[in-house]
C-alpha cells in the first residue's frame, strides 16, 4: 500500500486509507495484482486502522463474534459462546490467543490483540481476522497483514476486499471489545502457491510499535484447501504437539478425492531447519493419519516425512 494517503474508504462503518495504487477491485482477482514478491516481512501489509462499525455479519448464532461455519471448522460449539465453559467467550480468545477448547487456558495478553484463521467457501477461502480491543483502547486497533507465498513475501490489501466482507462484533470481559472481518478472497490464490501463510501484527495506531502477532497456514493439495492448525492432547488424540492437515474445502470445488482416507486426518510434526528473519524453514519429521476424526486424510501424509516447507516466526513480527 505503497505511494501515500491520497482518499479514504469507508465499508460498513470502517475506514481505511487507501493509496493510488489500492483502489478497489474485485475479490477474485489473481495473486499477480497482490503486490511485490519479496516485500521485506515487517513493510508488508500497511497498517488499517480499525474503528468502529456497524456490524453486518448475520450467521453467528451464539453472538460470540466467531461466524458459525468457522466454529464448525475448529471444533467450537455454534449455539454456546463459551466452548470450554472457563469465562471467556470464543471470539475472545481466539482473537486473544488462548484456547477455546481448553478449560485451562485462558487469555493473558493485556492490550490489543489478533489472531487469524481460515476456512473454505464455495469458491473463496475465507481469512477470518479476530481483533481484541480492551476498555481504553476501543476503536484503537491497527492491524497489518501479508502473506508468505511461493514467491516471497507480498502484501495482501485488505482494504481490495472489505467491502465484500462479513463484520461481526461481541463484548468481551471488563469492558472490551471483540471484533471479526471475515473476507472472502479468491482459493485460486492457495491454489496456485500450493502453500500460503498469512500473518498479521496488531497494535495501537497511536504507537509505532506492536504487541500481538498471528499466522495461519493454509494449503492446497489435490485441488482441496487444507487449515493447518497446532496439535494438542485432546479427547481424539493423545498425540500432543506437531500440526494437523484438515480439509476445509469450498462447497464448489472438487470432491475429496477417493484415495483419501475417510475418518482420519493428517497428523505432521516438524522441526526448524534455516530460517531468515521472520521467515523459517521447516522439515517435516514425523507423518501419518490419526484415526478417529471425522474429516480425511490426505493419501501423501507419510510421504511427506523428509520435505520442508517455509512458514512465519509470528514472534519476530514483534516490535516494529
Amino acid at each position: 500500500m505503497a505511494g501515500g494517503v491520497v482518499a479514504g474508504m469507508a465499508c460498513a462503518g470502517w475506514a481505511i486509507p487507501l493509496g493510488a495504487s489500492d483502489r478497489p477491485m474485485g475479490a477474485t482477482e489473481g495473486a499477480r495484482n497482490w503486490g511485490l514478491a519479496g516485500v521485506p516481512v515487517d513493510l508488508a501489509g500497511a497498517p488499517i486502522e480499525v474503528l468502529r462499525a456497524d456490524p453486518n455479519g448475520d450467521q453467528d448464532q451464539d453472538r460470540d463474534g466467531v461466524p458459525d461455519a468457522q466454529e464448525i471448522v475448529l471444533g467450537l460449539l455454534p449455539q454456546t459462546a463459551d466452548s470450554d465453559g472457563d469465562g471467556y467467550d470464543d471470539g475472545e480468545e481466539l482473537a486473544r490467543q488462548s484456547d477455546p477448547l481448553d478449560y485451562e487456558s485462558i487469555p493473558m495478553s493485556g492490550g490489543i490483540s489478533a489472531s487469524l484463521t481460515a476456512r473454505g467457501e464455495e469458491d473463496k477461502l475465507r481469512l477470518v481476522i479476530c481483533i481484541h480491543e480492551p476498555a481504553g483502547e476501543v476503536g484503537l486497533a491497527k492491524v497489518r497483514i501479508g502473506a508468505l507465498t511461493s514467491q516471497g513475501v507480498v502484501s495482501v490489501p485488505i482494504g481490495r476486499f472489505l467491502g465484500l466482507a462479513d463484520i461481526y462484533e461481541a463484548d468481551a470481559v471488563d469492558a472490551a471489545k471483540v471484533t471479526v472481518i471475515d473476507i472472502p478472497l479468491s482459493a485460486n490464490f492457495v491454489h496456485a502457491n500450493e502453500y500460503v501463510t498469512f500473518f498479521l501484527a496488531a497494535g495501537n495506531f497511536q504507537d509505532i510499535t506492536y504487541n500481538a502477532a498471528s499466522k495461519v497456514d493454509v494449503q492446497s493439495t489435490d485441488g482441496v484447501l487444507l487449515l493447518l492448525r497446532p496439535l494438542e492432547a485432546t479427547a481424539q488424540s493423545f498425540v500432543d504437539g506437531g500440526s494437523i492437515r484438515q480439509p476445509i474445502p469450498p462447497a464448489s470445488g472438487p470432491s475429496i478425492p477417493t484415495t483419501w482416507i475417510p475418518g482420519a486426518v493428517c497428523f505432521q510434526r516438524s522441526v526448524t531447519v534455516g530460517g531468515n528473519g521472520a521467515v523459517v524453514l521447516k522439515q517435516i519429521v514425523e507423518a501419518n493419519c490419526l484415526s478417529g476424526w471425522d474429516t480425511f486424510c490426505a493419501s501423501d501424509c507419510s510421504s511427506s516425512v523428509g520435505s520442508t516447507f517455509r512458514t512465519i516466526d509470528p514472534a519476530a513480527l514483534l516490535g516494529g
